[in-house]
C-alpha cells in the first residue's frame, strides 16, 4: 500500500521547500478558532464589566430590597437580605419590616393549628438522640399575637405602620 504524501513546494532563491499538507490545515483552523476566541472576549468583557458595576453595590441591593419591599415580598426579602449580609441603618425598615411579618406569619400558622389543643412530636437530635417537643397551642397563639401587637405599637420606621396595622387587625 502506498502511502499519500500532500505537499506543497515552493522555490524562492534560497532554494526549494515543502510544506506538508495536513499539519498546515491543522495549525490554521487553530489559529482562526483561537482568534475567534479572542474576538469573543474581547467583546463580552466590556459588557460583563459595566453588568458587575451596574449591579452590583450599596444602590443596586437598596433597589432590589425596595422592590420587594413594595411587591409584599416580605418571605423573599427576608432570604435577600440574609443571603447578602445586608446590615446596618440602610436596610433597618426592611429588617424591621421581615421581623415583623415573621411574627404574623407565626402567628397565623399556630392560629391554623388552634384547634389542637397540646402538640408534641419527636425527631432524631444531635448523636441520634429522640427529642421530643410539646407546647400548648393556645400559648403561642397569645405569645405571638402580642409580638404583632406589640410590632404595630412600637413602629420605629412610619413606612411599616400601615403594614403592621393590617397584621394588628387581623390578629385581634
Amino acid at each position: 500500500m502506498k502511502k499519500i504524501n500532500i505537499t506543497f513546494s515552493f522555490r524562492d532563491e534560497t532554494g526549494d521547500y515543502s510544506v506538508k499538507m495536513f499539519p498546515f490545515v491543522i495549525k490554521c483552523i487553530v489559529s482562526v478558532i483561537v482568534i475567534f476566541d479572542f474576538i469573543v472576549i474581547a467583546v463580552a468583557l466590556p459588557e460583563n464589566i459595566s453588568d458587575h458595576v451596574k449591579y452590583s453595590g450599596k444602590e443596586y441591593y437598596k433597589s432590589r430590597c425596595e422592590e420587594k419591599y413594595i411587591d409584599r415580598e416580605f418571605d423573599s426579602l427576608h432570604d435577600y437580605l440574609n443571603l447578602y449580609h445586608l446590615q446596618g441603618e440602610d436596610y433597618g425598615i426592611y429588617w424591621e419590616m421581615v421581623n415583623g411579618y415573621e411574627d404574623y406569619t407565626i402567628y397565623m400558622n399556630y392560629k391554623s393549628m388552634e384547634e389542637q389543643e397540646n402538640i408534641s412530636f419527636s425527631y432524631m437530635g444531635k448523636y441520634d438522640q429522640p427529642q421530643e417537643i410539646s407546647f400548648i397551642t393556645s400559648q403561642k397563639i397569645e405569645e405571638y399575637r402580642n409580638k404583632v401587637l406589640e410590632n404595630a405599637e412600637n413602629v420605629k420606621y412610619e413606612r411599616n405602620k400601615r403594614y403592621f396595622t393590617e397584621f394588628a387587625q387581623k390578629a385581634q
